[in-house]
């Protein structure tokens, strides 16, 4: 110790205490693997709150190893729609209604039921037009035996050939007439 100073000697006395804090796992010559966990055991999943046809429920499971817990939601089921009972009969003109019912969570709904519209026959009552006079002719309804009737226009004259009845003079005009070929 001779040849060292006092500083020199301090630094030993630290070097050497601090080698005692430092662990001799530090100095192994391979280090130690600590066992980790990398994968959870689930148990199986429970109903926290059952699904509703129209809400989310929710389900929870932990891990047997660890006591983590997870939750996952479970979807709406859905509405399972019974049968249409037909509420209002539509007619013709007027449009009906029908209803049917969940059977899980008895919630309804309704919807119309077009109007059939009229269903109509062949013309009848067939009134001949002529060349002044409209004519008319009726069909009905073979559902709710509504009936309409139409007007068929009149068919207007159907002028024949000229014919003189008085010749024109140098002086006096003459006359002339035509005929509806049809009435006369």
């Amino acid at each position: 110790m001779k040849h060292f100073g006092k500083s020199a000697i301090a630094m030993l006395l630290v070097l050497v205490f601090m080698v005692g804090l430092i662990p001799t796992s530090a100095f192994a010559s391979e280090p130690e693997a600590a066992e980790a966990h990398t994968e959870h055991s689930w148990d199986d999943w429970v109903v926290t709150e059952e699904p509703s046809c129209t809400e989310a429920g929710s389900k929870t499971r932990s891990c047997t190893a660890c006591g983590e817990t997870e939750t996952a939601a479970i979807p709406a089921a859905g509405h399972s729609w019974g049968d249409w009972d037909v509420t209002a009969e539509a007619t013709c003109t007027e449009a009906g209604s029908k209803t049917r019912s969940c059977t899980a969570c008895g919630e309804t709904e309704t919807a119309a039921i077009p109007a059939a519209g009229h269903s109509w026959g062949e013309w009848t009552d067939i009134t001949e037009p002529d060349c002044v006079n409209e004519g008319s002719h009726t069909h009905t309804c073979s559902v709710c035996g509504e009936t309409v009737t139409a007007a068929i226009p009149a068919l207007g004259h159907s002028w024949g050939d000229w014919t003189d009845i008085v010749e024109p003079t140098c002086t006096e005009e003459g006359e002339r007439e035509h005929s509806c070929t049809v009435c006369g």
